[in-house]
């Protein structure tokens, strides 16, 4: 729960990390002759989850490095034997193989089919034999391979799982739960007997055998700590591998099933209908989970470890995916106050929607109602010499529609604990806010020179009728961290970083394109649980163009969009720094039936720093505390819902148009 999955010594009492380790891993198998530790690591697709290969590493202790013997295969639960190693092989088309590799270049030195029906799950060496343990329909066996290439069945398949296997000088070894619970047992070929050498009152897992000890890890109240037992204490039995305990609930559900799926002659072919083909659009809802709020998501920043709250107000949400779950998004109702008109409450819709059935992922959105509809146009100030310009809006009376389209490709890629990915993406967006090409003139007189911001119509032949306002980005998104335990908010170490540009089609000759760069990490806490995150944003406009255009958020939280206007307007560039300290707090874990399950609470003091040419500046500095749910209503995810606070000031806050020098706000997020 502290710490993530680790490669770690245990010498007496001290327990020392090793290396990072990944999550999805075999068992650790020892090869004394090299002083070598083997395990199969599996790799995820880097853009399909559930499609991969594995990688068959060890822990050199002569050089205390990690070492890939084969990479790129379907290799799992390596076996050495000084300059071989046996793996196990799940080819994606099928089928099973017993696959000897050279231990020191990888190459294969033998490769054997199972028998049919038969799907290898480990193995172990006893001289020039290799025992292996295969899983069929009856279960699970034993099974010998000899240097000529035959199989032999050793023990008949039974129902119990075999695993952690390995040998002796004249014996193989495995777990099972043979008699309920995982015990050690030892098979000596010559003599054909089986011995259960432990008896444990919950169950035992990963033996070894050192030092006149047996070691192990052994399930109790308490958790799973490390034990050893002397070796002239253990009282082996000799026991019958047919005699497996018995599950009765289980075995009367299996019962049941087989008696409403069994066919008079099992050996008889099964009849099948003809195939039918399968239409996507005709499958394309399913409604799946809900809430009583609105919340925006975005799903580049929360698969790329950049870990935030959105903003959430009244409403409500619903989340629907199609049969495949190659699509997916949500339709919202969100209620909340006119950015207009503060005393107001205006109605807005939502809907999203995200297909990631093709590479690139694709994804739309669509909101109408969060504020009423501008007519924007440029206002051209001269002043002798000096010309300048300035963005106005006039209000309309019908609602604001906003539409975007982004593509990006989700890169992700691990290896031994350690998690980066890559995320290219692109953007595209419309409103329905016309832009005036034609700009209203002003003059400043001669005679009024020294008269401040006096200033007189010239030209009032204007044109409100312009092309729609439209915005296209591109980015670059990269990114590496460490693993999270479960009761960590943020990795203890990481980074990542961002570069885009941005740019308003059609209106080029009033926005500056905009370039910007975004850097966010990750630094241990006071505690393993507690965490620290900063972030860096700088952008600026590119070329002479009058008015800056900002695409990356630079202005502290708890400042509304009046400032985003004032700020891009005024200025050519801009920066912020962020800090974030996340503390849990565990105060027992409470139910609230049919609304949620609280596992703890979250209090995150931050502050915020804009900085802008002339010495300006901007800062808010607050916390959020939110409760960590395991559900929320019918929401089958982890989520968080709690309440912002930040406190506003800076040199310009007076320019800002805030009522009111602190701001509250619901922040939700959620784990899809």
């Amino acid at each position: 729960y502290l710490r993530p999955t680790e490669l770690v010594r245990v010498q007496g009492n001290q327990v020392q990390k090793v290396h990072s380790f990944a999550s999805h891993t075999s068992s650790l198998f020892y090869d004394p002759a090299r002083q070598r530790i083997y395990w199969s690591e599996t790799l995820a697709d880097p853009r399909w989850s559930l499609a991969g290969s594995s990688v068959i590493r060890y822990y050199s202790l002569a050089d205390g490095k990690m070492h890939d013997l084969s990479r790129g295969t379907r290799y799992y639960n390596p076996q050495p034997d000084g300059d071989r190693v046996a793996v196990n092989e799940l080819p994606v088309e099928g089928g099973s193989y017993v696959v000897v590799l050279d231990a020191d270049s990888g190459a294969i030195l033998r490769r054997v089919s199972l028998p049919q029906g038969v799907q290898g799950t480990e193995q172990a060496w006893l001289g020039e034999d290799l025992y292996v343990s295969g899983l069929s329909l009856e279960g699970y066996g034993i099974y010998r391979l000899s240097p000529e290439g035959e199989w032999s069945c050793v023990l008949a398949p039974s129902r119990q799982k075999v695993v952690n296997m390995g040998s002796g000088d004249d014996f193989v070894e495995w777990v099972s739960d043979r008699s309920g619970v995982n015990e050690l047992y030892r098979y000596f070929p010559e003599s054909g007997k089986l011995l259960q050498m432990t008896n444990t009152r919950y169950g035992a897992t990963d033996f070894t055998e050192g030092g006149g000890y047996l070691y192990s890890i052994v399930q109790t109240r308490e958790g799973r700590p490390l034990f050893r037992t002397p070796l002239d204490a253990l009282q082996p039995k000799e026991v019958n591998y047919d005699d497996a305990c018995a599950y009765p609930v289980e075995d009367k559900l299996t019962e049941q099933e087989r008696a409403l799926g069994a066919a008079p002659d099992l050996d008889q072919e099964v009849p099948m209908s003809a195939p039918r083909r399968y239409r996507k659009l005709a499958h394309p809802l399913r409604l799946h989970s809900w809430l009583p709020a609105y919340v925006d998501y975005d799903a580049v920043k929360g698969g790329s470890l950049d870990f935030s709250y959105e903003t959430a107000s009244l409403g409500l949400s619903g989340y629907f995916q199609n049969t495949l779950g190659t699509f997916s998004g949500m339709i919202g109702y969100s209620l909340h106050h006119d950015p207009d008109v503060p005393a107001h409450w205006r109605n807005a819709l939502h809907l999203q929607m995200t297909y990631t059935g093709l590479y690139p992922v694709f994804e739309a959105k669509m909101d109408v109602g969060d504020q009423a509809s501008r007519n924007y146009l440029p206002y051209l100030l001269e002043d002798g010499d000096n010309v300048s310009y300035r963005l106005g809006g006039i209000r309309q009376d019908w609602p604001q529609f906003t539409a975007s389209v982004r593509s990006y490709i989700p890169l992700r890629f691990s290896k031994s604990g350690i998690l980066w990915g890559v995320t290219p993406q692109v953007k595209y967006s419309v409103s329905s806010n016309p832009f005036s090409t034609t700009p209203l003139q002003f003059k400043r007189p001669k005679s009024f020179k020294d008269v401040p911001a006096f200033y007189s119509l010239a030209s009032s032949q204007v044109s409100l009728l312009g092309p729609l306002t439209q915005h296209l980005s591109a980015s670059l998104r990269a990114y590496v961290m460490t693993s999270r335990a479960s009761s960590q908010t943020y990795p203890r170490w990481g980074i990542g970083m961002e570069a885009g540009t941005g740019f308003r089609p059609g209106l080029t000759q009033y926005y500056a394109p905009n370039l910007y760069g975004y850097v966010y990490g990750y630094l241990p806490g006071f505690t393993r649980a507690q965490g620290f995150k900063w972030t860096a944003t700088a952008q600026t406009k590119l070329g002479d163009c009058h008015i800056g255009d900002l695409y990356a958020a630079v202005l502290p939280r708890g400042f509304e969009s009046q400032a985003s206007t004032y700020v891009g307007q005024h200025f050519a560039w801009q920066w912020r720094v962020t800090a974030d300290y996340a503390i849990p707090i565990y105060v027992g874990e409470i139910s609230i039936p049919a609304v949620a399950y609280i596992k703890n609470f979250l209090l995150s003091p931050h502050a915020d720093f804009t900085g802008l040419p002339g010495k300006e500046y901007l800062w808010s500095a607050g916390a959020d505390l939110s409760a960590s749910l395991a559900r929320l209503f019918v929401l089958p995810f982890d989520a968080s819902v709690g309440v912002s606070f930040s406190y506003l000031g800076g040199s310009l806050y007076a320019n800002t148009g805030q009522e009111k020098p602190y701001s509250v706000s619901l922040i939700f997020g959620v784990d899809f």
